[in-house]
């Protein structure tokens, strides 16, 4: 129930229920808190971004094939050095499809092109704890052309050109 947008290097969050009344005093205070910071400016042109479901780390994507894994916290001045979890793509590449579970695992589906002919890529990122610097996976499945999560998150179905598999 919160909608997360960033400006610059600041991502902020404002409460679904404030949004029209904070809309209103938009030109006079600042909608929203700060919720983080970015170690880079967001290009709302090429970048993209996906929340936790627990909004306390986002997922960017900068300019279609470098994802970087960043914690969402207005203090950043304190706590330990981290060296972000950070997926590098094929220059043809781009993400399809983002899945992030409440348990802290995301799953990305990665389109590329080589040779002229097209394929996916699936990554896994066990993202439940930075402090034990997590990685991006690359999950063996081809021929992967979207994903779906069962309502209970204890599933995935994995959609082919010939059929769909479920896997947990």
């Amino acid at each position: 129930s919160a909608l997360y947008y960033v400006t610059g290097t600041l991502v902020y969050r404002l409460n679904a229920r404030e949004l029209f009344t904070r809309s209103l005093y938009g030109g006079f205070l600042p909608i929203g808190r700060l919720a983080g910071k970015l170690p880079f400016e967001l290009d709302p042109n090429f970048d993209e971004f996906w929340v936790a479901p627990d909004g306390a780390q986002l997922l960017v994507g900068k300019a279609g094939r470098n994802l970087f894994l960043v914690p969402l916290t207005p203090e950043d001045y304190s706590g330990p050095s981290l060296s972000l979890p950070y997926l590098y793509l094929p220059g043809s590449g781009s993400v399809r499809r983002v899945l992030w579970l409440r348990t802290g695992k995301i799953l990305v589906l990665a389109d590329s092109r080589q040779g002229g002919v097209s394929s996916t890529g699936l990554y896994l990122l066990a993202a439940a704890d930075l402090r034990t610097l997590p990685s991006f996976r690359r999950i063996p499945e081809e021929g992967v052309l979207d994903l779906a999560l069962s309502a209970d998150e204890s599933s995935v179905a994995l959609m082919r050109a010939d059929g769909v598999t479920v896997h947990d």
